[in-house]
């Protein structure tokens, strides 16, 4: 799988863990103040000291995005699920070209990569501009490292040229800059079917 699920799952968990934490000191410390429900005084100290680390974590985390909503958290995991699909039908597809059967031709197929979940928004923008403009993208593959340093359309038959540009113009019309049109010689592809590579942050 290009994107980490098992990961990002990981990262969840540690995220909601350290919340959990967060909610159980917080009661802890207002029965304490609050209360006569007082903590033993010799754990005060590292009790008090450890809720302003987990504090400091969760502003962090929320400052980088590393802690999500359930809202986000379940719109991401339906984008991993998303990607994992359109990277199985696209590596099916695109084959090295020695020795490679031609495939049937398509009409008018994207597949959009990007780095990675923070892209999506841009990712799922342009996918819908190319879907307006009569083309079909079946969803967002996200390549992490695999992303180019600057935004490309690559096509694989010397006939997809001219959907290739006009696939690069609809990406500068959504706010890509610079999208550079690359034929790649060295794998075989349906005709009609191009690939937009975006790079981080695009």
């Amino acid at each position: 799988m290009a994107y980490d699920l098992h990961k990002f799952v990981l990262t969840l968990l540690i995220s909601y863990t350290v919340v959990g934490f967060f909610i159980i000191f917080t009661i802890a410390g207002a029965l304490d103040l609050l209360t006569k429900k007082k903590l033993p005084s010799d754990i005060r100290p590292y009790f008090y000291g450890t809720y302003i680390v987990t504090v400091v974590g969760l502003c962090l985390g929320a400052a980088t995005n590393y802690i999500k909503g359930p809202t986000q958290a379940t719109e991401d995991l339906r984008n991993i699920a998303v990607s994992e699909e359109v990277r199985q039908v696209r590596t099916q597809n695109v084959v090295p070209a020695a020795g490679a059967q031609t495939p049937a031709p398509v009409s008018g197929v994207v597949y959009i990569q990007a780095f990675g979940l923070a892209d999506a928004p841009k990712a799922n923008g342009i996918r819908m501009a190319l879907i307006k403009a009569g083309l079909r993208s079946f969803g967002v593959e996200y390549v992490g490292a695999r992303s180019p340093s600057a935004p490309e359309v690559r096509y694989f038959n010397d006939g997809d040229g001219d959907l290739a540009k006009r696939v690069a113009e609809i990406a500068e019309d959504a706010g890509v800059a610079g999208v550079a049109v690359k034929p790649l010689r060295n794998y075989t592809a349906p005709k009609g079917q191009v690939e937009l590579w975006l790079p981080k942050g695009s």
